[in-house]
């Protein structure tokens, strides 16, 4: 969180969508307005906010936190967005999902391509200091 928040990381990102899967709103969303929340901006905010996902995909990331956490509903719109099987949003949007390890995690896994995968195993005592120090 600190790289990113001083701009040492992912400075090309302009524009990310928090999606906290353990909410079953994101499981029932129709479209990409609900799914991202966009009907909750005024009118002319949400068209220039999809008009940036359209022009600008690549400087656009979707984290989707807790896939473990929520009721997965495999005929949703989030379902094929996370399978990449949706033609709402363009292939070069970033999504970032987490997860503990776990069912549908494995069955997502087999479905489609991860670009990057990382597995959190924790802090060494000296990691620890370090992050204590830090922040």
């Amino acid at each position: 969180p600190h790289d990113w928040a001083t701009g040492d990381i992912l400075e090309d990102v302009a524009l990310l969508f928090c999606l906290k899967l353990r909410d079953t709103h994101v499981w029932r969303a129709k479209t990409v307005v609900d799914l991202l929340g966009l009907d909750e901006l005024d009118p002319e905010s949400a068209e220039q906010v999809a008009e940036f996902i359209q022009e600008h995909p690549e400087q656009v990331m979707i984290s989707c936190d807790g896939l473990d956490e929520g009721k997965v509903d495999e005929s949703s719109l989030l379902w094929a967005m996370l399978q990449r099987r949706s033609n709402t949003l363009p292939a070069e949007i970033r999504l970032l999902v987490t997860s503990r390890p776990c069912s549908i995690v494995t069955k997502l896994d087999k479905s489609c391509h991860f670009d990057r995968r990382a597995e959190l195993t924790g802090f060494s005592q000296e990691q620890a200091k370090s992050f204590i120090h830090k922040y």
